[in-house]
């Protein structure tokens, strides 16, 4: 039986149903799988890299690569993640978690370059603004000015704070239906532009909904972790985990580099290994479920804001605004030019002024075979120098104009 897409609804209406879609999420295992892997290797390579790192200024490089090397995981696995939701929203089959990776790992520098563009929009309002408001300063007119203008700016911050907002809450989203930057910047330009407000209501909602399920979720992964260190606290009060559980909470990192250490032995590496899968699990239950339906809501929603807007629309607009970048950066190196040869300008008249003058020409000029013979041919002063403090006094002048000392008689 053919399955018939569903009719979009209006840019201004609510679709209220995206909060019930985004519980499907506590039954999704395969994204939970996905962020788990790329977490697990980015830890893992991290606590590697930590404990080989040695001291001094190589163990901040290797420690500062492990990091680096983390967040570039969490990156690909939440891409990853939400490439298999997507698959979810339009009724395909899931890829693989393999897929998923590397379909996050590829696509993690487009997550850069958008941010850096949606980056350089709000910095280009933001210029434009202190613009205005320099402007505002011009005497006399700056205050008639001011009454149209801070207002405007008021009005303008609210709508810039809504459509940024938005813009920076979908631009995953964008990629994980597989989205270019430049088609990911469309698409959100107009959607930000066309229904800002159904938007971060829905947002705004969707946030509420997966702080409850996370309370929910985190209040029976706790009973359960306290059940289960009730059982194991006959270890731990016989010290024999007391001396490696100790430094595993205080610092991770550190401990989990202590495995085929001196003094930890067979039985250490293995209580480590099971307290650090306990903590995963925790972790699992409590973060990484809600966080999963709070991603399909994001998935949803950009699917459905999509399907509302024009994004030619919004492809022309960021073609715009790049139009007016392009210009306004041109005027600005013309002018700066036009600057450099005014300045160079004035350099070389005050020069001929102080020639003119009766002053010598500076000592580089005198090093310079062209500008010696340039300066033999105007004719300089004689001029007299005060024996005391060396500063030039015109010829008949009889006291320094610096010291006040006698010059001496020529």
């Amino acid at each position: 039986m053919a399955a018939y897409p569903e009719p979009a609804l209006p840019a201004h209406e609510l679709d209220f149903s995206i909060l019930i879609k985004a519980l499907r999420g506590l039954t999704l295992w395969r994204p939970i799988a996905v962020m788990g892997t790329a977490l697990f290797i980015g830890l893992l390579i991290l606590a590697i890299l930590e404990r080989f790192g040695g001291t001094g200024a190589a163990a901040f490089l290797f420690l500062a690569l492990g990091f680096l090397v983390y967040f570039v995981a969490v990156g690909a696995g939440y891409l990853g993640a939400g490439h298999s939701l997507a698959a979810t929203v339009q009724g395909r089959e899931a890829p693989g978690i393999l897929d998923c990776l590397l379909f996050g790992l590829f696509t993690l520098p487009r997550l850069i370059g958008l941010v850096l563009l949606e980056s350089l929009l709000l910095l280009g309002l933001l210029v434009a603004e202190v613009i205005l408001v320099e402007i505002c300063r011009i005497p006399a007119l700056g205050g008639l000015l001011s009454l149209a203008v801070f207002p405007g700016l008021f009005l303008v911050n609210i709508a810039s704070v809504l459509t940024f907002m938005v813009i920076f809450s979908l631009s995953g989203p964008a990629l994980w239906f597989g989205e270019t930057v430049s088609g990911a910047l469309g698409h959100l330009v107009a959607v930000a532009r066309s229904r800002p407000g159904p938007v971060i209501f829905i947002l705004a909602l969707l946030i509420v909904l997966v702080s409850v399920v996370t309370v929910m979720i985190a209040a029976l992964a706790f009973y359960s972790a306290m059940l289960t260190g009730s059982l194991i606290s006959s270890l731990v009060l016989s010290g024999v985990l007391g001396g490696i559980l100790q430094p595993l909470i205080h610092n991770p990192i550190a401990a989990f580099s202590m495995l085929g250490g001196q003094g930890v032995g067979l039985n250490g590496e293995l209580y480590i290994f099971a307290f650090g899968l306990t903590i995963l699990l925790v972790t699992a239950i409590s973060v990484a479920i809600p966080n999963n339906v709070f991603l399909l809501g994001l998935a949803y929603l950009y699917d459905e804001s999509t399907k509302t807007v024009d994004a030619e629309a919004g492809h022309a607009f960021v073609g715009g605004v790049m139009q007016k970048v392009g210009r306004a950066a041109e005027a600005a190196q013309k002018r700066a030019e036009a600057a450099a040869a005014r300045a160079r300008a004035q350099a070389q008249q005050a020069s001929a002024h102080a020639s003119a003058a009766g002053f010598a020409p500076p000592p580089a000029a005198a090093s310079n075979p062209d500008s010696a013979a340039s300066a033999v041919a105007i004719p300089v002063h004689e001029v007299v120098h005060c024996p005391h403090c060396g500063a030039a006094a015109q010829p008949g002048d009889r006291f320094c104009g610096e010291c006040g000392k006698p010059l001496a008689k020529t």
